[in-house]
């Protein structure tokens, strides 16, 4: 995986062709409380779309009220690039009452959301547990925490809280920048796409042949958790899925793949096969049906063959042929 890196005015003139060899986001920084747009951000932007590098912005909180973050929240959205994938309220320090931050801070968010945006919360280690920032509904939250000595690797000093990205540097190096930079990974279930707004490409997505839907099987790689609707909400989870498992994919929603019964993150799922062993002879078909027209082979009693998909009328996909499940078994 490349890195995800924050990029502010105080990295100075970027080489983007270099950035971009090692990058796989970036995060900009628009605005430092309304009055203050970052001076860089749209030459950060032209460069990252030139270069084919995602990106996401960020807009440092100088709210003094509830009031206030609303007109913040509009001014971000005025400023950031049209090709913003999501967008971050960072909110560090401490500007308005603090009886009065959860509640700005989710003033921001809303406005965001209002707007169609992917919203996220980015704040401080000690800020989350002394200010209830955990009381923000964010749709992921951005921590950082380094170690003592901060050398850019990433390190075993994980935030205690769920978040979904963590800061795990602010010493960094990536090719194109001349000092350092804030270096990020991803923790928790969402994967990089989720955050870019693509569709795994690693993931086989299901087909259709004429009126016959074909879904591809994918295998859990880690124990993770299932959910009922296709978000990350801890409210929709159902039961944790165990490294190994095989199930059909019914597409990706959101950064999940439809499993059946629920979703899973794309982030723990890969193309897989299973071994299925033929019953009886059988033919195969050229396209997913019995008809005689369709026959390509006969499969013997007792064989065993590599099964990729199953299709919505109950065939099996054997490389790039058809069988009907009656005369199979999956091994």
């Amino acid at each position: 995986m490349g890195k995800i890196v924050d990029i502010s005015k105080w990295q100075g003139t970027i080489d983007f062709a270099k950035f971009a060899t090692e990058a796989d986001m970036a995060i900009v920084r628009v605005q430092y409380g309304s009055s203050t747009e970052d001076i860089k951000h749209k030459e950060y932007e032209a460069g990252l779309k030139a270069n084919g590098v995602p990106f996401g912005a960020y807009a440092y909180a100088r709210f003094v009220s509830v009031a206030d973050a609303k007109v913040e929240a509009q001014d971000f959205l005025a400023r950031a690039d049209a090709a913003t994938k999501f967008y971050v309220v960072d909110v560090e320090e401490l500007t308005c009452p603090a009886s009065e931050v959860v509640a700005a801070t989710q003033a921001f968010i809303d406005v965001l959301r209002s707007a169609g945006k992917k919203a996220g919360l980015y704040t401080g280690h000690s800020f989350y547990k002394t200010y209830n920032m955990g009381a923000v509904d964010a749709d992921f939250v951005w921590i950082p925490r380094y170690q003592t000595n901060d050398d850019g690797t990433i390190h075993q000093y994980v935030p205690d809280m769920p978040c979904d990205l963590w800061q795990y540097s602010q010493n960094g190096r990536i090719a194109g920048v001349a000092g350092a930079v804030d270096l990020n990974t991803l923790n928790g279930e969402k994967s990089l796409d989720w955050f870019t707004g693509k569709v795994s490409a690693s993931i086989t997505e299901p087909t259709a042949v004429g009126d016959v839907k074909v879904y591809p099987y994918v295998k859990i790689t880690a124990d993770v958790w299932m959910h009922s609707s296709p978000d990350f909400e801890v409210s929709t989870r159902v039961r944790v899925l165990k490294a190994g498992e095989i199930y059909k994919n019914y597409g990706e929603n959101n950064g999940l793949i439809g499993i059946g019964g629920g979703y899973v993150s794309a982030k723990y799922v890969e193309n897989t096969n299973q071994v299925a062993t033929t019953t009886s002879d059988v033919w195969t078909h050229s396209t997913p049906d019995t008809d005689v027209a369709s026959r390509v082979k006969v499969l013997s009693a007792g064989t065993s063959w590599k099964i990729y998909a199953e299709t919505s009328n109950n065939m099996f996909k054997v490389g790039g042929e058809y069988v009907s499940k009656s005369y199979m078994t999956i091994n």
